[in-house]
This record gives structure tokens, sequence and C-alpha cells, in this order.
């Protein structure tokens, strides 16, 4: 039962991505605004058929590991605020970097 549930999720989160890209490419691409990020959709359509493809490789071939857990990792990173998350720690990433440098640079001098 649960890789039919899973299934049927994976449906409806495909479904959703080729609406919003439809949406994108009939009606906001030809007056170049961009309502949806073209490569974020794609990334999770990638995502939908790996996941879609580990199902088929664990029903066929019943392997001891799955790699579900990448096509997951794929769908939370493509939440919206964890995408939110990801651009904060980015726009602080230098200033943590000058740090580490500080710091490696003390430790190596003394």
């Amino acid at each position: 039962w649960g890789l039919l549930i899973e299934a049927v999720i994976l449906f409806v989160i495909a479904r959703k991505l080729l609406l919003e890209r439809m949406l994108q490419v009939r009606y906001f691409k030809p007056i170049k605004v961009g309502y949806h990020s073209l490569p974020v959709i794609r990334f999770g359509l990638v995502m939908c058929l790996w996941k879609l493809a580990d199902m088929l490789v664990y029903v066929i071939f019943w392997p001891s590991f799955r790699t579900a857990f990448i096509a997951r990792t794929g769908f939370l990173i493509m939440l919206p605020s964890v995408r939110r998350l990801g651009h904060c720690v980015m726009s602080v990433i230098g200033e943590f970097v000058s740090i580490a440098v500080i710091y490696v640079g003390t430790v190596i001098f003394f």
C-alpha cells in the first residue's frame, strides 16, 4: 500500500509542476514576466523522474537500498521557505569565510 500512496503523491506533484510550466510558457513567457521559475520546475520534474525510476527498480529488483531520499530532499529544497533560507545563508557566507580565514590564520601563526 505504501508504494501505491507514494505513486499517487508523485502523480499529484508531477501534475502540479507540469501545470505551472504550462502556465509560465503559454501565458507569462510571451509577455516576459516570470511567474514561476522554469529551472525550479525542471528540477522538480527531474526529481519526479528520479522517484519514478527508484520505484520501478524497487518493484522489479527488490534492492536492499533505495535512492528515494534524493528525490525527497529535492522536493524539500523546492519549498519556498527552504529556498528563502538558502538565500539568507548565501548572503552571509562571505562574512563567515572572512572570520574563518582570520581564525585559521591566527591558529597557524601562533
